[in-house]
């Protein structure tokens, strides 16, 4: 059975430090047939590397802010809730995935961690700092609200998945990918022109700016991210 690696966050709860995930990544993931397998981000690289070891890919999960350090910029407080280690943690993680040859699928942070990773840049704050057009950040009640439409492009590795140049998704994010990264190729656009989407097909990465994991419940389109990224992993096995 297929092992999926999960990026947890590490998050302050008064003096104490903790880890966690939203609990719709492992229900999305243990309800495509595979084994969800959590991954803090531990300072110990060697501890990293045996869990890296015995999966089969990685899911890059969303969260707090990245630092600006990590993209060459400073933070003017615009980026919030920074996590110097979880940030080291995941590039650490990403860039031993990516050479052992395993998939990636990156969600909401994972796919702005990935964007910097191949050197691109982020907007630390939409509402000041981009043209003004949708609400990202929509806070919604109903994490299965539909906020607004992507235009996914054709003959790219989404588009496949997908399987329709329009979608609509949920969205909750007040950052996003400014300058993508070195040989990423950009995949969706929301109607403001913001990146939504990038992949690298050499790579084996698809990487999205919603929140698949909360909208796998409804089935057809909305689960095909994570049964694409379970087959990917199963197909890369095969290979070695």
């Amino acid at each position: 059975m297929i092992k999926t690696g999960l990026t947890i966050s590490i998050e302050k709860n008064g003096s104490i430090e903790e880890y966690a995930i939203p609990s719709d990544y492992v229900r999305a993931v243990a309800g495509c047939g595979a084994i969800p397998v959590l991954i803090p981000p531990l300072e110990d690289k060697d501890k990293l590397d045996q869990i890296i070891s015995g999966i089969d890919g990685i899911i890059m999960t969303g969260g707090d802010d990245i630092s600006p350090e990590m993209y060459g910029e400073k933070n003017t407080g615009l980026s919030r809730n920074t996590s110097g280690i979880r940030d080291e943690a995941e590039l650490y993680i990403l860039d031993k995935v990516l050479n052992s040859g395993k998939p990636v699928l990156g969600i909401c942070r994972g796919f702005q961690l990935i964007n910097v990773y191949f050197g691109g840049t982020l907007y630390q704050d939409l509402e000041s700092q981009f043209r003004i057009g949708i609400n990202h950040r929509n806070m919604f009640v109903n994490q299965e609200d539909l906020h607004h439409e992507v235009r996914i492009e054709e003959g790219t590795m989404l588009s496949e998945v997908i399987r329709s140049e329009r979608f609509m998704v949920n969205s909750r994010h007040h950052q996003g990918v400014k300058n993508p990264g070195k040989g990423l190729v950009q995949s969706a656009f929301s109607s403001d022109g913001l990146i939504e989407a990038v992949e690298h097909p050499e790579m084996n990465i698809i990487a999205v700016q919603w929140h698949p994991e909360n909208l796998a419940g409804l089935g057809g389109k909305y689960k095909a991210l994570f049964l694409d990224f379970i087959n990917r992993c199963e197909l890369s096995g095969r290979k070695k």
